[in-house]
C-alpha cells in the first residue's frame, strides 16, 4: 500500500467559514473555492498547484492510503470538487487522519503543535491566516510562491508524522477515528421546525434581557465591568473577581443576587440564553438538505482518550430539560418510521473504580445482584438490614441510598469537602453544610480503604519518575498505555506535562486525579469495544456520549434492537471479564435522558 498525503487550501472569509457552517455547507457556499492541493507520497510523488492539474491517476487507486491532517475537512473538499466535475471521483483503500494520530500520542492536534512535538519542526500559520478574504489568483507572484511553499510544507510534515509514528497507533484505534468521522458526516436528524422556533424564542429572551441591563444602550456591552461595578455600588454589592461564564464564584454570585436585582438577573439570563442560542444556531447552520445536522466529535479529545465536543455544539454535554423554553436534546428526532434506541452503561465509572481498587467484597455483592449504591452502604456505611435499601428508605423515610449515591459518585476521585457541597447537591439533590460535608468526606475515606490505597499506589508509581526526565506509564485493562510526560516534584506537589486545548501545559497530579484519569480511560475503552461490536452487527450508531450509545432503527424492530444492545453492553470485554457490568435503555423518537 502506498501512502499519499493530501492537503487542500481554500478561500475563507467571515461569511464563508467552516467554523460557522461546518464542512458540508462550507464547501457549498457561493464564495467558496479550492485553489490549491498539495500531495506528498512515500513513493516520491510531489505536487502543489491547482486541483484540476493534479496527478489524480497516481493518487486515486485501490492501493492508496490517503493521509490528511483533519481528514474530515479535506475529504469534504475533495468530494465537492468531484461533484463539480473538477477532479475524478476519489478512490482509495483508506483515508487516515494524522490529527487524530497526534491526539492519540498525547500531543497537540493542530499541525503546528504536532510538528513541533513530533518532528521538532517549527511551523508558522501566518501565510494561511493572511489569506482570509483574499483570492489566490489575485496575489502578486511572490505571495503566491509563499502560499505554494506553505501548502507543500503542510503535506510534507503530515507525511513525516505518519511515517514516523503510525506504528504506535493500533488498528482498532484507527477504526474508531474513522467511525467517529463517518458518524459526524452522516449527522443527526433534527426537527427543523423546533430548531427554528427555538431560535425565535431565544432571540426574544435575549432582547428582553438586554432591555434590563441599564448600561447596555450606552456602552453596547453587557459584561462591562466598570458599568456593573458602578451599578452594584448603589446597592453595596461586591462584584466577584471574575465574570467568566464558568467561574464558580461568579455563578454563585449571579444565583444569589439575580432574582433580587433585575440587572444582575438580566446579565445572567443574557449569558445563558446567548450560549444556548449559539448552540442552536450552530445546529441550524450545519443542516443538510436531508434534515440532518452535521456534527463534530473529537476522537481522543482528552488525555484519557474520551471523545470531546467540537464545532459549536458539545454533544458530549448537552443541557438537560427545558432552558428558557428550549429543550436542546428533544430537537434531535428520529426520521419518520424510525426511532432511537438509547442504551447506557450503569454506573460504569463507579464499577471500574471498584475494579481498580480491588474491592472484591463490594464487587461480589454487585455480582450477586445487589444495587451498587446499596452495596456501598452495606460495605462502608453500616447498613445491615435484610430489606432492600430502596424499600427500607421508603418504609422508614430515610435517605441512606441517596447519601450512598452521592458518596459513590462524588468521592471516589478524592473530592474535598468544599467541592463536595456542590457535587452532592448537583448529583443527588443532597444539601450539606460545609461542616456536614467534611464529616461525610472523612467517613468515606476512613471506610473505603481499597480506594484510598489505590490513590496512594498510583501516586507512588508516578513519584518514582519524578525529576528523572522519564515518563510514568500506566497500563489499562485493554492493553492501552497512559503516559505522563516529564514528571516533576516541587515540594510535595507532583506534576506532569500534558496536552489540553491544543497546547502542552503542566498539570498538578495526585492519587485522586490519577484514579479519575485511569477510570475514565478504562470506561472509554469499554464503550469503544461496544461501539465496534454493535457496528459489526449492523447497528446504525448516530451518537455516543461517555457511557451511552444512540442507535436509530425501524420502529418495528426497536424492541429486538434494544434487547440485543442491552445484552451486548451487559457482557464485559474479555480483557476485563471479571467486571460486573450492566446496561439499561429505552426506545424514544426523540433524544432524551
Amino acid at each position: 500500500m502506498k501512502d499519499i498525503c493530501l492537503d487542500t487550501e481554500t478561500f475563507y472569509s467571515d461569511a464563508c467559514t467552516v467554523k460557522t457552517l461546518g464542512n458540508h455547507n462550507y464547501v457549498r457556499h457561493p464564495e467558496w473555492d479550492c485553489y490549491m492541493v498539495s500531495l506528498a507520497g512515500n513513493d516520491g510523488l510531489s505536487y502543489v498547484g491547482p486541483p484540476e492539474k493534479a496527478p489524480w491517476g497516481k493518487v486515486f487507486t485501490p492501493e492508496t492510503r490517503l493521509l490528511s491532517h483533519n481528514t474530515g475537512f479535506d475529504k469534504a473538499v475533495i468530494e465537492r470538487l468531484a461533484e463539480q466535475g473538477i477532479i475524478p471521483r476519489p478512490e482509495y483503500a483508506v483515508w487516515e487522519d494524522t490529527a487524530d494520530l497526534a491526539a492519540y500520542l498525547g500531543v497537540p492536534r493542530n499541525l503546528k503543535g504536532a510538528s513541533k512535538a513530533l518532528l521538532n519542526v517549527e511551523m508558522s500559520k501566518d501565510v494561511r491566516d493572511n489569506m482570509k478574504g483574499k483570492r489566490y489568483q489575485e496575489l502578486p507572484g511572490e505571495k503566491q510562491k509563499e502560499v505554494l511553499d506553505y501548502a507543500m510544507g503542510d503535506a510534507i510534515n503530515t507525511l513525516s508524522i505518519w511515517d514516523k509514528y503510525s506504528e504506535k497507533w493500533p488498528e482498532h484505534e484507527r477504526w474508531l477515528s474513522r467511525h467517529t468521522r463517518t458518524m459526524g458526516e452522516l449527522g443527526l436528524p433534527l426537527n427543523v421546525d423546533a430548531v427554528e422556533k427555538a431560535l425565535e424564542v431565544l432571540d426574544s429572551q435575549i432582547e428582553g434581557a438586554l432591555a434590563n441591563v441599564p448600561w447596555y444602550e450606552r456602552t453596547g456591552k453587557v459584561l462591562s465591568r466598570d458599568s456593573l461595578e458602578e451599578e452594584c455600588a448603589k446597592y453595596s454589592i461586591i462584584v466577584p473577581k471574575s465574570l467568566a461564564k464558568d467561574d464558580e464564584d461568579c455563578i454563585a454570585w449571579e444565583n444569589e443576587w439575580g432574582d433580587k436585582f433585575p440587572f444582575i438577573g438580566a446579565m445572567r439570563d443574557y449569558r445563558r440564553c446567548n450560549m444556548l442560542y449559539e448552540k442552536v444556531k450552530a445546529m441550524h447552520n450545519r443542516l443538510k438538505p436531508d434534515g440532518h445536522s452535521l456534527f463534530s466529535l473529537k476522537y481522543f479529545g482528552g488525555h484519557t482518550g474520551r471523545w470531546s465536543g467540537d464545532g459549536g455544539v458539545n454533544y458530549q454535554n448537552l443541557p438537560r430539560g427545558d432552558l428558557f423554553g428550549v429543550n436542546l436534546r428533544n430537537m434531535i428526532e428520529a426520521l419518520p418510521g424510525k426511532t432511537f434506541v438509547i442504551v447506557d452503561l450503569s454506573q460504569i465509572e463507579a464499577r471500574v473504580t471498584l475494579w481498580f481498587a480491588r474491592d472484591h467484597a463490594t464487587l461480589d455483592m454487585i455480582r450477586a445482584g445487589i444495587d451498587l449504591y446499596e452495596a456501598h452502604a452495606r460495605s462502608t456505611m453500616g447498613y445491615s438490614n435484610d430489606k432492600v435499601l430502596k424499600d427500607y428508605d421508603k418504609e422508614m423515610h430515610t435517605a441512606i441510598r441517596q447519601m450512598a449515591k452521592v458518596r459513590v459518585l462524588g468521592l471516589g476521585f478524592g473530592c474535598g469537602a468544599t467541592k463536595f457541597v456542590q457535587v452532592a447537591r448537583i448529583m443527588g439533590g443532597v444539601d450539606l453544610s460545609l461542616e456536614e460535608s467534611a464529616g461525610v468526606v472523612k467517613a468515606y475515606r476512613e471506610t473505603n480503604k481499597p480506594i484510598t490505597d489505590l490513590w496512594k499506589r498510583l501516586e507512588s508509581h508516578l513519584a518514582l519518575h519524578a525529576n528523572t526526565g522519564s515518563s510514568a506509564t500506566f497500563r489499562l485493562p485493554s492493553g492501552r498505555d497512559m503516559h505522563y510526560r516529564d514528571v516533576r516534584r516541587i515540594g510535595r506537589d507532583l506534576s506532569s506535562l500534558m496536552c489540553q486545548g491544543g497546547v502542552m501545559f503542566r498539570k498538578k497530579l495526585w492519587g485522586g486525579t490519577l484514579t479519575e484519569n485511569l477510570v475514565q480511560a478504562a470506561s472509554r475503552d469499554i464503550l469503544a469495544h461496544y461501539i465496534r461490536v454493535l457496528d459489526d452487527r449492523g447497528m446504525d450508531i448516530r451518537l455516543h456520549v461517555h457511557d451511552e450509545v444512540v442507535i436509530m432503527c425501524d420502529e418495528a424492530e426497536a424492541k429486538d434492537v434494544l434487547r440485543e444492545v442491552v445484552e451486548v453492553m451487559s457482557t464485559p470485554p474479555e480483557w476485563i471479564a471479571d467486571l460486573p457490568i450492566a446496561a439499561e435503555g429505552e426506545i424514544s423518537t426523540i433524544y432524551k435522558k
